[in-house]
């Protein structure tokens, strides 16, 4: 793999600009046609917290985000259930009431809110059905149950506990990050999980790992869409890709010596994890053809590969990032709004006019350590923000 570079992302709170910077070390459908002009891999259009752009007067084009009534998003969510202890004294899971729990807490949250059909874009099942707009009118049997709350799983492991893990596709005024937010305490108090899944899939696999990049800083939907284009550019069986990107901790090896790390992991449905895994070795091995914003990409391979990379190693790999976790910090500078905007050098006795410019973006990548090595692989800013 190659190095990540700083796709840092500031999660800092308040209402003042930053720029931030990070430090270094840090669905597949076949193709019909190879002659065919390729497509590259965009997100897809119901990831979680896509702004609608509205026409106005003059055709003005407005953003909304979030504030009117009329946004909507459309969310794909992944919940994991653990059930009460009285379902424990025995096997049978009374899937439909404990679904109906959990969309009862979406409803409460958010009256509006529609549960449209589940949409597998890998077998290409969709449904034009009227969505879910009640409670009352979620079905109550498994088998109708399951047209529109897909991949359920329920499992009892050898403690006698029992979980519940499904999907769901909803549209909402709420964004999603705030929709988290507000169902928290109900999770915690019940010690379940919610997350937003950018795939139509429900058979999914970890497919890889990002080496010393961190899951807080990083902008995931940046990191997402370069990864897609890249599959897509090297490989002669995708025209479209899905992946999901999210900060989580996972294990990392196999055997006694296996290891938890907190990392970024990519995901992807199980059947394209060999023809993925493929495309990404095949495109970061070819320096030359590897963007720039890819060019310091450490992808980790989630399992051992015969001839590449061995159990050892992986563990090896995952102990160095795990360490590096703990040493890297954050560095924000107040009061730049944009780090691109050329300023002209003060120390020159020239006229303003003519004067050198030099952006601060460019100041902070000139940075280097006692050792001459670049102090950072990038900076981004971040702009104004009211939260």
């Amino acid at each position: 793999g190659r190095g990540i570079g700083g796709q840092g992302r500031g999660n800092g709170r308040g209402d003042r600009s930053r720029s931030t910077t990070t430090a270094p070390t840090e669905q597949s459908h076949v193709k019909e046609d190879r002659n065919a002009t390729p497509t590259t891999g965009h997100p897809t259009t119901h990831q979680e917290s896509n702004e609608w752009s509205l026409i106005g007067k003059n055709n003005k084009i407005i953003q909304n985000f979030g504030t009117e009534k009329s946004t909507r998003y459309k969310l794909r969510l992944q919940i994991h259930m653990n059930l009460p202890a009285y379902e424990n004294q025995t096997n049978f899971v009374n899937v439909p009431h404990h679904q109906k729990i959990f969309c009862t807490e979406l409803f409460k949250l958010d009256s509006s809110l529609n549960i449209l059909k589940w949409e597998d874009k890998e077998t290409k099942t969709t449904s034009k059905t009227n969505p879910i707009t009640m409670i009352n009118q979620l079905p109550t049997d498994k088998k109708s149950l399951s047209d529109w709350i897909a991949g359920t799983t329920a499992s009892t492991d050898r403690n006698n506990k029992q979980t519940l893990e499904f999907f769901m596709y909803v549209e909402t005024s709420i964004v999603y990050s705030e929709l988290r937010k507000t169902i928290k305490p109900w999770l915690d108090a019940h010690h379940h999980r919610l997350f937003a899944t950018k795939l139509s899939t429900t058979n999914n696999r970890l497919l890889a790992w990002v080496k010393d990049s961190h899951p807080d800083w990083t902008r995931l939907d940046d990191l997402q869409v370069k990864l897609q284009e890249l599959i897509v550019r090297n490989s002669d069986k995708y025209v479209s890709c899905e992946l999901d990107l999210r900060p989580r901790r996972t294990r990392i090896g196999k055997g006694p010596n296996a290891l938890f790390i907190w990392a970024i992991g990519i995901t992807c449905s199980l059947s394209n994890v060999q023809g993925y895994t493929q495309a990404i070795l095949k495109g970061l091995s070819q320096p030359e053809e590897v963007p720039d914003s890819l060019k310091h990409v450490q992808i980790i391979p989630f399992n051992p590969i015969p001839g590449i990379i061995s159990n050892t190693d992986l563990i090896k790999l995952a102990r160095d990032h795990d360490n590096l976790m703990t040493q890297l910090q954050k560095k924000s500078i107040i009061g730049f709004a944009d780090i691109t905007v050329p300023q002209p050098i003060k120390e020159m006795d020239e006229y303003a006019e003519t004067r050198a410019t030099y952006t601060f973006q460019e100041f902070l990548l000139a940075q280097s350590t006692p050792s001459s090595q670049k102090l950072f692989h990038s900076a981004e800013s971040r702009e104004k923000t009211d939260t």
